[in-house]
């Protein structure tokens, strides 16, 4: 079983991937965040296997959430999901930790072999 938290400032994309990932064997939702300091929270407190993270949230910077969890949680998958997939964030991501980079646009269905083993 894959442990999920969701960190993503928009309601239509947060309750679109927990439509997706609640399709997949194995794979269990049990958090969701908007903002820096909620994310951070949730996953304290859910210890999830992996966190599907998008970059700009209602409150910061997602760049700040995965500096902290994988300074704090080495092995916890982080995968970026975006709409901002610039080069340069792709490899200041990569760089911080992430465990993939995904375009919400072009990556979607990639989500779910992202996140389970």
């Amino acid at each position: 079983m894959s442990r999920i938290v969701i960190v993503e400032d928009s309601k239509v994309v947060r309750h679109r991937l927990e439509e997706l990932l609640g399709s997949v064997p194995g794979a269990e939702v049990v958090g969701t965040a908007e903002g820096v300091q909620e994310a951070l929270e949730v996953i304290w407190r859910t210890l999830p296997d992996a966190v599907i993270l998008d970059l700009r949230l209602k409150d910061g910077s997602g760049m700040a959430v995965l500096e902290v969890v994988k300074k704090t949680h080495p092995g916890m998958t982080v995968v970026v999901l975006t709409n901002h997939g610039t080069e340069e964030h792709r490899n200041k991501a990569l760089g911080l930790g992430a465990d993939r980079f995904l375009d919400k646009t072009a990556d979607f269905d990639q989500i779910p072999a992202a996140v389970t083993p």
